[in-house]
């Protein structure tokens, strides 16, 4: 079985290609009509014809936090979750996200407020305020890269504490870290159940 970093990496190629089919340049991301995407995307000669790469087909403002976060568990010295880490994914955030284009990518706006909102000097200015009317889903969407990161039984205190603090620099709901929470031990246990031949 090739290592943890080959197959990571390669489960996030692949989200981002579908990220990319399902985006469609902001054309069909809100697009509600499930109807009106297979028609147009019959017309582009069907998904086996189609060749996902830059500039035709970007990725989602979703994706690029996605990426972001892998980065952060990839790139840094990263063993335990610790207060310079969040520190740091906080200060990347907030840096970050105008060199990637965010705003062409048709975010949401709840995002975009808290993200003005980070004060990343410190661990308390890297989460967020409580906000009980946000509604986003830039926390759970990283779930995927932060699950498949701890496959292992083992790992599953840090994984939950992962969840939490990476969680709070953008989800301002506790009902959306929960989703978070959810949505990354879905992927532990998926991941899990493929190393050890569970799933076909």
């Amino acid at each position: 079985m090739p290592p943890l970093d080959t197959r990571y990496q390669a489960a996030l190629q692949l989200s981002v290609v579908g990220d990319s089919l399902g985006f469609k340049n902001g054309d069909w991301s809100n697009c509600s009509s499930g109807l009106q995407i297979f028609d147009e995307l019959e017309k582009l000669g069907g998904v086996n014809n189609l060749n996902i790469k830059l500039p035709e087909w970007t990725v989602s403002s979703y994706t690029l936090l996605r990426l972001h976060t892998a980065c952060i568990l990839t790139c840094e010295q990263y063993q335990k979750v610790t207060g310079e880490l969040i520190i740091r994914a906080a200060q990347q955030c907030k840096s970050s996200a105008n060199c990637w284009d965010m705003k062409d990518r048709n975010p949401d706006q709840t995002f975009m407020a808290a993200r003005e909102k980070l004060n990343p000097i410190n661990v308390r200015g890297s989460c967020v305020p409580f906000d009980p009317n946000g509604i986003s889903s830039a926390a759970a969407v990283r779930g995927m890269c932060i699950g498949l990161r701890h496959p292992n039984p083992a790992e599953l205190h840090d994984l939950i504490k992962v969840s939490i603090d990476f969680g709070r620099i953008f989800t301002q709901q506790d009902t959306l870290a929960l989703w978070l929470l959810h949505y990354l031990h879905h992927m532990h246990y998926r991941r899990y159940l493929s190393d050890n031949g569970g799933m076909d």
